[in-house]
């Protein structure tokens, strides 16, 4: 027998034995109470299930958008492992949960501005959960291909008829308008997935 100098003894071998044993059926238990869950489910029945439970997480982001998510907390709003949730948010949404997150949080700052030209950008980059300035700038530039600032004063000059037509083009797109319910920007999720 194989010795590295340690001796177990009795009572640690059993304990280790038992605890590994433990381990063992909990993951066997996980494992079939998920297959009861979802037995007797077809493949359209179970797709369709997946994307309520994703959308039941983008519908928590979009009400606590100013708040910081973990993965844990928006897997068990899903009822999802982490791991689980970031690959099927991903191959659902089509971008990673804290992608998602941030693009929601820049455009509803982007809106903010357009809508509220008196408030501060730093003002409406901390409504809306970003914690420092120079990592929502980084990322506003990113993302529009302008810094807020220059974002600001180039849409503050739209006249207001460019500003209407823009607005009706907006409402198809579910994304971009902050007014637009959730229930209706679901709907056109829904019908683009």
């Amino acid at each position: 027998m194989f010795s590295c100098g340690l001796q177990k003894t009795g009572h640690q071998l059993l304990y280790m034995q038992r605890v590994s044993e433990i381990v063992y059926f909990w993951k066997r238990f996980q494992m079939f109470w998920i297959s009861f869950l979802f037995a007797g489910m077809n493949k359209k029945q179970l797709e369709a299930e997946y994307k309520n439970r994703i959308f039941r997480a983008t519908d928590y982001i979009e009400s606590h958008i100013d708040h910081a998510f973990t993965l844990e907390e928006l897997s068990g709003v899903a009822a999802f492992s982490k791991f689980h949730f970031n690959r099927i948010f991903k191959a659902l949404i089509g971008e990673s949960p804290f992608q998602y997150i941030q693009r929601i949080r820049l455009e509803k700052c982007a809106a903010n501005m357009l809508s509220n030209p008196n408030d501060s950008i730093s003002e409406i980059a901390f409504k809306w959960g970003f914690q420092d300035m120079s990592v929502f700038s980084r990322y506003f530039k990113n993302y529009f291909g302008v810094t807020a600032s220059e974002f600001k004063k180039q849409k503050s000059n739209i006249g207001q008829s460019e500003s209407n037509m823009h607005q009706a083009e907006c409402t198809n797109t579910g994304y971009f308008c902050i007014d637009k319910p959730v229930k209706q920007r679901r709907k056109t999720q829904k019908n683009n997935i």
